[in-house]
């Protein structure tokens, strides 16, 4: 369960961070497009927009990657916590001399309750109220 939420949330951040991307790549061809044609902008205005983009996708690579290395922490401390816990629970639950949940096997029991249950009413038919408009007194 916990791998599942862990993949759930990281699927999420790729999807969202490629967003991001397509949409600063899109930017900066829109951008280069504008600077090319126009007279307007000098040539140090252009390397000083060209360092800006190159800073950034640097920025974008290394939270990548700093993410992606904080995902597979977050991943590995609660694998282990949840192992930890659930031996711990096991040697618990043994001490006091009872089944573990893996060997009891609570789900049949519900099942043969619910077969063993009455069978539903047949629902009661209700009149039709009339809903017409009453004069004002």
């Amino acid at each position: 369960m916990i791998r599942q939420i862990l993949n759930f949330n990281k699927k999420a951040f790729d999807d969202s961070f490629n967003v991001v991307i397509t949409v600063q790549e899109n930017t900066e061809k829109m951008t280069r497009i504008f600077w090319e044609k126009s007279a307007f902008i000098p040539s140090e205005g252009k390397k000083m927009v060209e360092d800006w983009v190159h800073t950034y996708k640097n920025g974008l690579d290394e939270f990548r990657a700093s993410v992606d290395s904080r995902f597979k922490l977050v991943e590995n401390y609660f694998l282990s916590a949840t192992d930890q816990m659930e031996s711990s629970f096991n040697e618990v639950v043994k001490s006091a001399g009872l089944s573990t949940p893996a060997e009891s096997q609570p789900a049949k029991k519900v099942t043969a309750d619910l077969k063993d249950a009455d069978p539903r009413k047949p629902s009661v038919k209700k009149e039709k109220i009339s809903r017409k408009k009453t004069a004002k007194q």
